[in-house]
């Protein structure tokens, strides 16, 4: 056990928890092309649904890269699988979509 916020089995912090109702999620993502994001969501069962709430970029906002909105869902499939929906719409209004499958070959938790 360490003394990390987090739970160990899950990975997730838990702060205010609904007694009742979906349970609430977010990330905080941060990359080395200038951009953060937050994300916030729900889980339902096996599916997280998110959607970017801020977004910050040192580029610019204007710049190409910067996306207007974005939605992600992670499902889990079965035990070892897990897939990932993807829409993504650009300041042209564009929109690309993509589905991506995660397979688990390392349980760090248990194979550690």
């Amino acid at each position: 056990m360490t003394v990390k916020p987090f739970r160990e089995d899950t990975g997730f912090a838990e702060f205010d928890k609904p007694p009742e109702g979906e349970d609430l999620v977010a990330i905080e993502l941060n990359s080395n092309t200038g951009l953060i994001t937050i994300e916030e969501g729900t889980l339902h069962g096996t599916e997280i649904r998110l959607e970017v709430r801020y977004k910050k970029s040192f580029l610019g906002a204007t710049h190409p890269s910067v996306f207007l909105s974005a939605k992600r869902s992670f499902r889990l499939l079965a035990e070892d699988l897990l897939e990932e929906r993807v829409v993504l719409e650009n300041a042209l209004g564009d929109r690309r979509k993509w589905l991506k499958r995660y397979r688990k070959t390392f349980d760090y938790l248990k194979d550690f």
